[in-house]
């Protein structure tokens, strides 16, 4: 299902989109709506308070554990299957694992030159996103690092994606002066800083009242309701720069 990627939906409108849509099976599209509100209830936020983005749901699923929710261990892991399941519906990404393709040979020429399993994972997701992208080795260019970290911050869970991302950029590097058949392609992760760009001051304002409200110490200015389980302030923390690196991409 084809959707706008330049638009973050709210959690709310991915569960009606979902709950409504016949080519997903019944059984599935109850199963996942469940698991998305559950996922809200852990936080004590309301679904339509709660963006329906990657950066979002990867700076709270880690505070997802049984101490903290009063949830299993498998209902938790049917809540992460259910955020990665609307970032692909909504987004056409991914959840924590990989979406698999059939790796181009090309490409699993070069995994079989690395010897190491842990740079040879980081490696194949990326070599993943250039077949699904009809790439081929040679093709494979600093613009298109830029596509796959878009892609890999802004629709999937992968956890720390900028670390995976300067992984990627050393280990091609580094394989490229060592091995003759490594394309003669040199990466460069594009820095991008944010020490430049300002939000506006009602911005902020608003990011502060919401701030108070997720704490607990402000009624919703709609409802008058004091939020049913206040948030952690690490957890508010992360909120806050989710909600600004996204207005930020929008600047």
């Amino acid at each position: 299902m084809n959707k706008d990627d330049s638009k973050v939906l709210d959690l709310a409108a991915a569960i009606r989109t979902i709950a409504t849509d016949p080519s997903i099976p019944k059984n599935r599209r109850i199963s996942r709506c469940s698991a998305l509100r559950a996922f809200a209830r852990c936080l004590g936020v309301q679904p339509a308070l709660i963006p329906a983005s990657a950066s979002y749901f990867r700076s709270q699923i880690r505070f997802l554990t049984p101490g903290r929710t009063d949830l299993s261990e498998s209902r938790l892991g049917v809540v992460k299957s259910a955020l990665g399941f609307v970032l692909k519906y909504l987004y056409g990404g991914e959840g924590i694992k990989p979406r698999r393709s059939e790796l181009d040979p090309d490409f699993a020429r070069l995994l079989l030159l690395v010897g190491d399993k842990w740079q040879t994972m980081a490696l194949k997701r990326f070599f993943y996103f250039c077949v699904r992208q009809k790439l081929k080795p040679k093709d494979v260019s600093t613009t298109v690092l830029a596509q796959y970290a878009d892609y890999l911050i802004n629709v999937t869970l992968a956890e720390n994606p900028s670390r995976s991302l300067r992984m990627i950029e050393k280990l091609w590097n580094r394989y490229r002066e060592i091995y003759s058949s490594w394309p003669d392609i040199r990466l460069s992760l594009a820095q991008h800083s944010t020490a430049s760009m300002k939000l506006s001051p009602e911005f902020e304002a608003d990011i502060a009242r919401y701030e108070t409200f997720l704490a607990g110490s402000m009624p919703h200015p709609d409802t008058r309701e004091l939020i049913i389980k206040p948030l952690a302030r690490s957890s508010i923390v992360q909120h806050a720069r989710a909600l600004r690196r996204c207005a930020m991409r929008k600047v």
